[in-house]
């Protein structure tokens, strides 16, 4: 049923960059300065480096379709792997209506600007452009994954380098930089006594968000045990070079007072164009970042519905969800998740203020993904031994450094899940409890669901 299409390195490489590669996070990084710096530095050690080792074990020892819900199914059972991969399944659903709404704004921005705090106009150009993509999607795995691919490049990469380009032609023109830009201590770390500056880990872990998703198509990967590491350090190499150039480019060029979460990408854009007399070139440069964050929503939809798909046939989710179009997708399990995401977009229209509004479903995507991650490593600690035995890693010294890592990792999950609850407004005073209670309360009822969805689960939804 349409499942003869393998993926190249590069096409593999290009679809798991446009799932963590996108420019939405630029502003609210760019707010603290050369911090940038600091905080990417202490992210990639603490975060993306664990997760890195963790997926190279297991493309190694259990490359098959599914990714994160065969894994986890295969150390902790059934209950766990559906709880994970459901985890993951959220985060597209809360991550897509962030996305949405950003190109919402984009194309405010070209036509009518007064249109980005028109939460009615962002719900339908919301619905419009996800129903959209996941038409595409159920065309194929080979339509899908070129078509993010192009998008990536067009949309993500050629825009980078527009903005460093544009950014540096500021300076070079005479132009002051809007921050300090000398490496001191003081400019690249911030004050780690202050709430606020410890709350803002959150929006430099996010890039990283979604780097194992591509994992559900490793079923589909040309000689995955050789391809699937290289082709998810490319993509977090790139991650943190385009996420660090691009954040301080716009933090050389716009006060941070000035910076808007939603729009202050598009606010760099037209100062850096308006400073080469080159304002036409803004609407095709906001165009391609449309098309590079399409991308990343078409990327995102089928990775996790893949592995929503084979929970299905193991009888956690009702029989409509393992249905297989003739192109070889999972066609059911996207109608069901399109709809979900029409339901998200419609709370998210109904939260006071589009800057308020994302920085609740920011905080709420970091919280469960978390969860997932932390699940993923002790999914590794389990099956260490049939991880070290498939991978060659015999020595106590290799060892030694699985336990180093993944203690690492498993600090970072736990101390960023405490400080996503504090507050990003810079005064370093935490939120409000009942905002807190409200948060996790969210948390426990999404984790909740798998968990009671899988002790209700009817004995006829299992595949024969």
């Amino acid at each position: 049923m349409g499942r003869a299409y393998r993926l190249g390195f590069f096409t593999f490489a290009m679809v798991t960059a446009s799932i963590i590669i996108s420019l939405r996070s630029l502003p609210m990084q760019a707010m603290t300065g050369m911090n940038i710096l600091f905080y990417f530095f202490i992210t990639t050690i603490g975060f993306l480096l664990p997760i890195t080792l963790i997926l190279k074990l297991f493309g190694t020892a259990y490359p098959v379709e599914g990714g994160l819900y065969a894994w986890v199914k295969e150390a902790f059972g059934e209950r766990w792997g559906f709880s994970a991969i459901f985890i993951q399944w959220m985060h597209l659903i809360i991550v897509s209506v962030l996305l949405l709404s950003f190109i919402s704004s984009a194309i405010a921005y070209i036509f009518l600007p007064e249109l980005s705090e028109n939460k009615l106009y962002i719900l339908i150009v919301s619905l419009i452009f996800f129903w959209g993509a996941t038409i595409i999607s159920m065309r194929g795995l080979k339509t899908s994954t070129r078509f993010s691919t192009i998008c990536v490049i067009i949309g993500v990469f050629l825009p980078a380098v527009l903005i460093i380009g544009m950014a540096g032609f500021h300076l070079i023109s005479g132009n002051r930089s809007a921050i300090d830009l000398s490496f001191t201590i003081g400019t690249i770390i911030p004050d780690l006594a202050s709430l606020s500056a410890l709350a803002m880990v959150a929006a430099f872990v996010n890039p990283f968000f979604g780097i194992e998703a591509s994992a559900g198509h490793l079923g589909d990967l040309k000689n995955p045990k050789r391809n699937y590491l290289p082709t998810i350090l490319i993509a977090g190499l790139f991650c943190v070079l385009v996420n660090t150039l691009c954040s301080l480019s716009i933090a050389v060029v716009i006060p941070r007072e000035e910076i808007s979460f939603a729009a202050g990408l598009l606010q760099a854009l037209s100062f850096l164009f308006d400073q080469i007399a080159a304002g036409w070139l803004l609407t095709i440069v906001i165009l391609l970042i449309m098309a590079g964050t399409l991308g990343e929503i078409n990327s995102w939809i089928l990775a996790p519905a893949r592995g929503m798909t084979e929970t299905a046939r193991n009888g956690s989710l009702p029989r409509y969800m393992q249905y297989i179009n003739e192109n070889g997708i999972p066609s059911h399990t996207l109608i069901v998740q399109a709809v979900a995401v029409s339901v998200f977009c419609i709370i998210f229209a109904l939260i006071p203020g589009v800057n308020d509004a994302y920085w609740v479903l920011l905080s709420l995507l970091t919280h469960i993904y978390l969860v997932a991650y932390l699940i993923l490593i002790l999914s590794a600690i389990k099956l260490r031994k049939r991880l070290f035995s498939v991978n060659g890693y015999h020595s106590v010294l290799v060892k030694g450094i699985f336990w180093i890592i993944s203690g690492i990792g498993i600090v970072t999950i736990l101390g960023i899940e405490l400080i996503t609850f504090l507050s990003p407004d810079g005064n370093g005073t935490p939120l409000n409890p009942m905002y807190i209670a409200g948060m996790a309360l969210l948390m426990m009822v999404i984790i909740s669901i798998p968990l009671i969805t899988y002790a209700i689960r009817k004995p006829g939804w299992k595949s024969d």
